[in-house]
């Protein structure tokens, strides 16, 4: 499997643009060649090819290289931060009856 950077760039400036409403969910090879699905939320480029990501699983800052992003997919925040139910909600998906 091997990185498509130019595509990790569009999804992190599509999340980047949108920060309240879209995180990234990545497939990560980190530096000890293990991979890791990340989701996290990014801050900004620290270089063209490294940006600086809060990771929501950790609840801790973290930095990651696009070419070790080997596959990448936006997430609603929603859907990430809040129970599923509340997350249709707050998109518009269901309509507010009262149960939470």
């Amino acid at each position: 499997m091997q990185a498509d950077v130019e595509a990790a760039r569009r999804f992190f400036n599509m999340a980047l643009a949108a920060p309240d409403d879209l995180a990234v969910q990545v497939t990560y090879l980190d530096l000890e060649r293990n991979l890791t699905i990340r989701t996290v939320s990014p801050i900004r480029y620290l270089t063209r090819s490294r940006l600086l990501v809060y990771c929501l699983g950790r609840e801790e800052p973290r930095s990651l290289y696009l070419q070790r992003c080997l596959k990448v997919q936006l997430r609603h925040v929603a859907d990430v931060l809040a129970p599923e139910k509340i997350g249709e909600f707050i998109r518009g998906r269901e309509k507010a009856n009262g149960d939470f």
